[in-house]
């Protein structure tokens, strides 16, 4: 009897132990590194097709191919989460990862043109520069999380919208058709990814966090990793 009651004053006493070790809310902010798949669909071949006195005949009918060059892109990474329970939180993690540089990458084109008589085939390479990437993400989600040691590990999964913006050169193989062209191409996608953490304390208050999160998402640039470094405050603990 005196065993049982010794352990349920143990019990009682470790719970509230615990759940002071369990920030109400977590504020992070710090560093990130984001691998940057900068996917982009390039034209593998141009058919200028028909039946006529002179060059050229009629217009292109264009087949392609995607290429994905990889980029590393530096930024800033901030979240806030809200813990309900020892184990389980709700997260809004937000960021944004920037490069100066750019990549290039080339495909082949074969232009055939068909003529009266008879038909003339060039093939040539044709290089695509993509420069400056720029990409923010706003995402929300749950987050799971249980004390190892002194660290308190995490787990995530992430729903939300991106934006992402880059510049495009292209220089075109056609004769028949023009010259080089530049672009900034920028659009709002559909986002999500997951990953996970962990963060040690420094002090009371304070944490130091170190993330790793897969990004992805719908049109192009679909796979990215992102690493992510900083203090996190904890409140209410």
């Amino acid at each position: 009897m005196r065993l049982l009651l010794g352990a349920l004053l143990c019990t009682s006493l470790c719970i509230p132990s615990l759940a002071q070790h369990t920030p109400k809310a977590e504020i992070f902010g710090g560093f990130s590194y984001l691998n940057y798949e900068a996917r982009h669909t390039m034209p593998t071949g141009i058919v200028i097709a028909g039946i006529c006195l002179s060059l050229p005949c009629a217009g292109p009918n264009i087949s392609s191919v995607e290429t994905i060059p990889r980029m590393g892109l530096y930024g800033w990474n901030g979240a806030v989460t809200g813990n309900f329970t020892r184990w389980f939180g709700l997260t809004l993690d937000f960021s944004g990862a920037y490069s100066n540089a750019s990549k290039q990458d080339t495909t082949v084109v074969t232009i055939t043109n068909a003529g009266l008589l008879s038909n003339s085939v060039t093939t040539v390479t044709q290089p695509v520069t993509i420069s400056e990437p720029k990409i923010h993400y706003f995402l929300f989600g749950p987050q799971f999380s249980f004390s190892a040691g002194k660290a308190r590990v995490f787990g995530r999964s992430l729903i939300g919208a991106s934006y992402r913006s880059t510049t495009e050169s292209t220089t075109y193989a056609d004769p028949f058709s023009a010259s080089p062209t530049t672009s900034s191409n920028s659009a709002y996608l559909f986002a999500y990814g997951f990953g996970g953490g962990v963060n040690y304390p420094l002090r009371k208050k304070i944490s130091w966090r170190i993330a790793a999160d897969y990004l992805t998402g719908t049109e192009t640039a679909q796979h990215h990793l992102r690493v992510s470094t900083g203090p996190v405050w904890r409140l209410g603990n």
